[in-house]
């Protein structure tokens, strides 16, 4: 599970 919140996170900063 906190490696998909970690990626999540990464993919949104991403995004910005």
């Amino acid at each position: 599970y906190g490696l998909v919140v970690a990626l999540a996170l990464l993919f949104a900063n991403s995004f910005v």
